[in-house]
C-alpha cells in the first residue's frame, strides 16, 4: 500500500524558499512524488516554482516557494507554462 499525502502537507513544507528534495525529505515521500505534487499545486497557484519545470514527474531538484515571495522577473506564471515534456503524446501519428 502506498502512502498518501495531503495538499496541506506539501504546502506547509514549503516554508520559504526551499527545494523539491527538501520537501520530499520533510514529508517522507520520494523526490518524484514531491516534484509531481508541487507541480500540480503550482498550477493551482498554491506554491511557486522559481523556473518553469519542463517535466511534471522528475527527481531533479527545483526551487519552490510560497507564491507571495516569488521573484517576478524570474518567475513564469503557470498559465504560460508549456505542456510538460512527459505529458506530450509522442506515439501519435504524424
Amino acid at each position: 500500500m502506498s502512502e498518501t499525502y495531503t495538499d496541506a502537507e506539501f504546502i506547509d513544507a514549503v516554508d520559504g524558499r526551499t527545494t523539491t528534495h527538501t520537501v520530499a525529505e520533510k514529508i517522507g515521500c520520494t523526490k518524484t512524488t514531491a516534484h509531481r505534487r508541487l507541480y500540480d499545486l503550482a498550477k493551482e497557484g498554491e506554491i511557486a516554482f522559481m523556473h518553469v519545470p519542463w517535466r511534471r514527474e522528475t527527481s531533479s531538484e527545483a526551487v519552490v516557494m510560497p507564491p507571495e515571495v516569488i521573484l517576478e522577473p524570474l518567475h513564469t506564471p503557470p498559465e504560460e507554462w508549456p505542456t510538460p515534456v512527459d505529458e506530450i503524446d509522442t506515439t501519435a501519428d504524424d
